[in-house]
């Protein structure tokens, strides 16, 4: 790294956030208490055609630690992976632009990842909206408890957390073990974060908060986007991907609990998609049953 990179490389995403963008950006640039050069923060704006653009243009020219990147190719995974590419760090942290970053956050993993030396750092985070907060289901996270220098073979339960953003990785890690974010409409995150779990040979589990993802209005997010087809589609693509590294680490317990997890989350997204179709269907049949006995009625 040159003497004057950063500590920290933070890559930010957005995508239409202006709602959102001021928040996520003042969690990272304020609520952290940086050091002089300690960090940079990178924003890769994915084609944002509402005033994203602009606002970042504001923080940009007010704030030199930050640093715009147009995404040369449409897609969350590619910006993701333009953004890796630019940083400088010794350490990397992703943020998606409506989500925020607890106080205190990045201090509390830098703490942890630089004493150990691990390859990455894993925290807790919560959901949240415009009403409340809520805790992430337990069988589908790590839990609080803390543990260093673990890695999967050691606690396989590491797998049920794959989210991208409630961590912070050593960048020569991340690029020595091949990580690259498919561009896909949904878990875009699951098959590098398994990648990168199965290489890590040392992780850190800290119990602080780190990050809140917010659960937006509307369907312009990827969690609302979850739930149509083409998002299903892709996350049972993503998921057979995912099975395929497992089986190739031929590790019994990181297996069972994969098998666990995963049918978990396959009923789970299964039964979502019958609640919306099946509720489409239902509605369907009534209208022809109407059709039908007006066509009756008629004769």
């Amino acid at each position: 790294m040159p003497n004057d990179a950063p500590l920290l490389s933070v890559v930010t995403i957005t995508k239409n956030v202006d709602k959102w963008i001021d928040d996520c950006l003042r969690s990272i640039l304020e609520d952290q208490d940086w050091r002089e050069g300690e960090f940079e923060l990178i924003v890769v704006d994915d084609k944002s055609s509402d005033t994203t653009r602009e606002i970042l243009e504001e923080y940009a020219a007010a704030d030199p630690r930050v640093r715009i990147i147009d995404n040369p190719t449409p897609g969350g995974g590619n910006a993701r992976n333009v953004g890796m590419a630019q940083a400088r760090g010794t350490y990397l942290s992703f943020v998606d632009g409506d989500d925020l970053v607890t106080p205190g956050a990045y201090h509390a993993m830098l703490n942890s990842i630089q004493t150990t030396g691990s390859d990455m750092v894993v925290g807790d985070f919560m959901h949240f909206n415009d009403r409340r907060a809520w805790r992430p289901p337990r069988k589908w996270s790590t839990g609080v408890h803390q543990i260093t220098k673990t890695n999967l073979h050691k606690t396989p339960e590491l797998i049920r957390s794959r989210t991208v953003w409630n961590r912070m990785y050593r960048l020569d890690f991340l690029r020595e073990a091949g990580v690259q974010f498919p561009n896909v409409p949904r878990a875009n995150d699951i098959v590098p974060m398994t990648v990168a779990l199965l290489a890590a040979k040392s992780v850190d589990i800290i119990p602080n908060y780190v990050y809140l993802y917010r659960h937006r209005p509307g369907g312009s997010s990827m969690t609302a986007r979850a739930g149509q087809m083409a998002g299903y589609q892709s996350y049972l693509k993503q998921e057979s991907i995912c099975a395929g590294l497992i089986a190739k680490a031929n590790d019994p317990g990181i297996s069972r609990e994969y098998r666990m997890f995963a049918a978990r989350r396959f009923f789970s997204s299964s039964r979502s998609m019958l609640q919306v179709y099946g509720r489409r269907a239902r509605v369907g049949v009534k209208w022809r049953a109407k059709k039908m006995l007006r066509l009756k009625d008629a004769q």
